[in-house]
């Protein structure tokens, strides 16, 4: 003030000086900021997109696997003109290819390079593939799944590519079974998931350049990229997924290119955005600003000449800020949709990652066992780990139906010390050799109020999350304890008498923040396609659900102590029943109708009543059904299952009683709305929930017709009304 007292002229110019500086330094920061938010949002897009083209290719592979085992299996020890002049053969190859709307065609060249059969036509033309990359790959001895080059189909006309295995007779090349493969297909999906297909490209192509699908496609395409491109370079240099800038070898735009290769296949799937698409979000947010700081500037100077004026320009400068903040609220909506994309493709990544685990067990011991038929004890162990794999698959399909609500817990009072007993050698499996157990259970525990599966799996997800916090080993601590809560405790829960289940572990720990989101859904600090995000929640959920909690302490290189609070029960723990195979209690002979669209099911259920004394007629869908119980045939029970195509299981169910009224109905099913059950379940109908034993089987038979009165001998009244 001074100054300006005493030389008006400059303090003019300072404070001139000040309205440009000072706008200008902070359009040019806030210019910057918001360059870099918008490329971290093109490459977040980006790569999300690019691992959902990876993900799907990958499904594709694995079906055209699925499909070409099929194939062998079918002509395994028929000779090539047997396979050739087979109608059956034939047959069996369109209906492969029929409702794939990924396939082409599927068909077999013999050992001379020429077509064999076809699910095209039959007889199959003898067209010429001996120059074909897949037949050469397959003679060289490449017996492994061969991605062969697009090409254009000697028949159709129409683009494709082929997916192929050898076939082996003897140890020796024996033919090849293909799977034609349409572009159209990934272009369909690629389609649906680009924001904007004129600033958008993405592909599948092989890491030698072969360019397999693009969309959309250019007036002018590249078949082959050169080995100087940069993706190929990129993919090259043992990175698995990534981003690069690059000039399209297509149509010669500058793009952001995201990249990730296929697990175990020589593909990359890729999405370029071009820069200008992104960067004129940018621009448009630049010259808002641009605007913004040069009206700054102007409020600067006017402020000089007048504190009114410089009033009035304040306020104008907060209505912009405003509107600005606006706009970002709108551009932080957007990031927030890419990362629940990003959530899912973490959470399917998780989800497979867990069951091919499981998958193989099964897949493992069923083939061991298939080559060990002469050795019984052998075949016996083998048959039951595949067992207590898929017991797993059904627990780990229990969790994912209990988190999403389609599925009641299980509420007992449990022997807590007892289900960690039962779960030492589980625990200490997934762990490791590095990581030291110990426990400290409680000798006078009291009963908890508790999900047993649950339970068992609240554990192994703790013990998971410790085992991935101590990749160099260390010491996990598991700790039974009774405890009383007051009126004045702890808030997070009702007075009254819990049990707590400590699993503490010596492990890098976590910070605040991390601690802060442990319990969201889908949250997880693991890469993708290693953690679903979901089991700290599952574990908060369980807990919750039963009136209980969950408290975390964690401290980085410290370790991490996770406590879980149940109710105590009032009555005495209850001791699981075993899981066993055997055969069910002998009961008389029942005429039954089994009705499932799935025909592998149907065929196992068909098998288990057979094996369990039963007569039974096995139909695939609920018309045919309702066209046997119109006829003379005599039926005392329906087994239906629940979710058909057309007609489902209750539907069939309410229209069987109209036609024999008093039929006993058993519903099976693997993923059923139980509110639509509960009225047949109150009239002492059953339920079965896949997957389901023989003994399972027998005896929910058994439980439903004692209900219904009819346990000892079939009820006349139940048979024909004809």
């Amino acid at each position: 003030m001074a100054l300006m007292l005493k030389d008006p002229r400059t303090s003019w110019r300072l404070l001139l000086a000040i309205s440009i500086l000072v706008p200008t330094a902070v359009w040019g920061a806030a210019a910057w900021s918001d360059y870099e938010t918008t490329t971290a949002r093109a490459r977040e897009y980006v790569l999300t997109t690019t691992n959902a083209l990876a993900e799907q290719a990958n499904d594709a592979l694995q079906s055209a696997d699925l499909i070409l085992a099929s194939m062998l299996d079918h002509v395994d020890g028929m000779d090539w003109p047997a396979i050739g002049q087979s109608r059956q053969v034939h047959d069996f190859l369109a209906k492969l290819a029929a409702g794939r709307p990924q396939v082409q065609s599927v068909f077999f060249v013999d050992p001379d390079g020429f077509n064999s059969a076809s699910s095209r036509a039959f007889p199959m033309g003898r067209f010429d593939d001996r120059q074909r990359e897949y037949y050469r790959e397959a003679v060289n001895g490449n017996d492994k799944l061969h991605i062969a080059p697009a090409f254009l189909g000697q028949m159709t006309g129409l683009p494709g590519f082929t997916v192929s295995r050898p076939r082996i007779t003897n140890g020796r090349f024996d033919g090849v079974a293909a799977v034609t493969f349409s572009p159209s297909y990934f272009q369909a999906f690629y389609e649906k998931i680009a924001l904007d297909p004129s600033a958008t490209a993405a592909a599948l192509v092989r890491t030698d350049g072969n360019l397999l699908v693009r969309y959309p496609e250019p007036e002018r395409l590249v078949q082959k990229l050169p080995p100087t491109n940069a993706l190929l370079r990129a993919a090259a240099s043992g990175v698995d997924s990534g981003t690069i800038f690059a000039v399209s070898a297509n149509d010669g735009r500058d793009k952001l290119a995201g990249f990730r290769r296929v697990d175990g296949q020589p593909l990359i799937a890729t999405l370029g955005l071009a820069r200008s698409a992104y960067l004129a979000h940018w621009y448009r947010h630049l010259v808002w600003m641009t605007i913004f700081a040069v009206l700054t500037a102007l409020a600067f100077a006017t402020a000089s000449r007048s504190v009114l004026r410089r009033a009035e320009a304040e306020e104008q400068s907060l209505r912009r800020l405003l509107a600005e903040s606006e706009r970002r609220k709108e551009a932080e909506s957007k990031v927030h949709f890419l990362q629940k994309m990003e959530a899912l493709g973490r959470l399917s990544g998780g989800v497979a990652h867990d069951f091919n685990n499981l998958l193989a067990a099964i897949l493992g011991s069923l083939e061991l066992a298939l080559k060990r038929l002469d050795q019984p004890a052998q075949v016996r162990r083998f048959i039951d780990t595949a067992i207590q794999a898929a017991q797993r698959g059904a627990r780990l399909t229990g969790q994912m139906l209990a988190f999403s609500r389609n599925k009641d817990a299980a509420t007992l009072a449990i022997d807590v010390n007892g289900v960690v007993r039962e779960s030492e050698a589980l625990l200490e499996r997934t762990v490791g050799a590095l990581v030291h157990v110990t426990y400290d259970l409680d000798a006078a525990l009291w009963p908890a109020v508790a999900d047993r599966v649950q339970l068992e799996v609240a554990l192994l997800n703790l013990a998971g999350n410790a085992r991935d916090a101590m990749p160099l080993g260390g010491r996990l601590i598991v700790t039974t304890r009774n405890a009383v809560v007051r009126a004045e405790g702890d808030s997070r829960l009702a007075p009254g008498e819990y049990v707590q289940i400590a699993v503490a572990d010596t492990g890098a720990g976590m910070d605040e923040i991390v601690q802060a989101r442990a319990f969201e859904p889908f949250f997880t600090t693991k890469a993708t396609g290693k953690g679903t995000g979901l089991g700290l929640s599952q574990v908060y959920g369980f807990a919750h659900q039963l009136g209980g909690s969950v408290a975390m302490t964690s401290t980085p290189d410290e370790g991490t102590t996770v406590i879980i609070w149940l109710p105590r029960a009032e009555v005495a723990a209850e001791q699981p029943l075993p899981i066993t195979f055997g055969e069910p209690a002998k009961m008389a002979c029942r005429q039954i109708l089994v009705v499932d669209d799935d025909d592998a099911v149907r065929a196992l259920a068909e098998e288990m009543l057979a094996d369990l004394g039963h007569n039974v007629t096995a139909v695939g869908t609920g018309a045919l059904a309702l066209d046997r119980l119109r006829s003379d045939e005599a039926f005392d029970l329906l087994l239906v299952d629940y979710a058909m195509p057309a007609m489902t299981g209750v539907q069939l169910a309410a229209e069987a009683i109209k036609l024999r009224p008093g039929l006993p109905i058993l519903f099976i099913t693997g993923y059923a709305d139980t509110d639509t059950l509960k009225p047949w379940l109150a009239r002492g109908h059953g339920m079965l929930s896949k997957p389901f034993s023989s003994a399972d089987l027998g005896s929910a038979i058994q439980q439903m017709l004692a209900r219904l009165g009819q346990g000892s001998a079939p009820n006349e009244k139940y048979l024909s009304s004809g």
